[in-house]
């Protein structure tokens, strides 16, 4: 996947912010806002399935050997927590201003592109997604994206690479 396709991926994890946005304008009865928001995360919900489907069809296979396995489902709670934050200061964000929740939804977008957060991604979390940190044989740790439960460690994987030390068993 290039890097656009990355950022879109990642871009996809702010959905459930702009739900969250649509549900506080629905009570505001600002129905316009509200539809807005409301689309927009639907719209980021069919790219991100449209992204994952297009990476299986398109990206190549290759075998993952892992050495030890590690699940990194736990950091999504702490993620969506720190990114939902700023929903709690409603008065600084739900003013009627646009360029705060802009700001806020730009430098979290940010900091997950340049971590390689996929964790952080709640709509892959929703869509049965669990995340692992696996080590290969030769002590590279990556980040593994897969629909299955994995109990063993000592496992030889088909995946696909993403990006850069993160994989999408297939």
């Amino acid at each position: 996947m290039n890097k656009v396709g990355k950022l879109v991926l990642m871009l996809t994890a702010l959905a459930p912010i702009l739900g969250a946005f649509a549900v506080n304008s629905f009570a505001h009865m600002d129905w316009t806002m509200g539809g807005l928001y409301l689309g927009g995360g639907v719209l980021l919900v069919m790219v991100c399935w449209l992204v994952l489907r297009r990476c299986r069809m398109v990206l190549p296979e290759e075998p993952l050997t892992t050495k030890k396995v590690k699940t990194a489902d736990k950091e999504v709670l702490a993620f969506l927590l720190v990114y939902l934050l700023p929903l709690f200061t409603k008065d600084l964000i739900f003013s009627g201003n646009w360029f705060t929740p802009v700001y806020i939804l730009a430098i979290i977008a940010f900091c997950v592109y340049h971590g390689n957060s996929f964790t952080f991604n709640p709509l892959l979390a929703m869509a049965g997604y669990h995340f692992y940190e696996v080590e290969n044989d030769n002590g590279m740790t990556y980040l593994l994206i897969s629909k299955k439960t994995i109990h063993r460690h000592d496992n030889t994987l088909r995946v696909k690479r993403l990006a850069d030390y993160i994989y999408l068993e297939t």
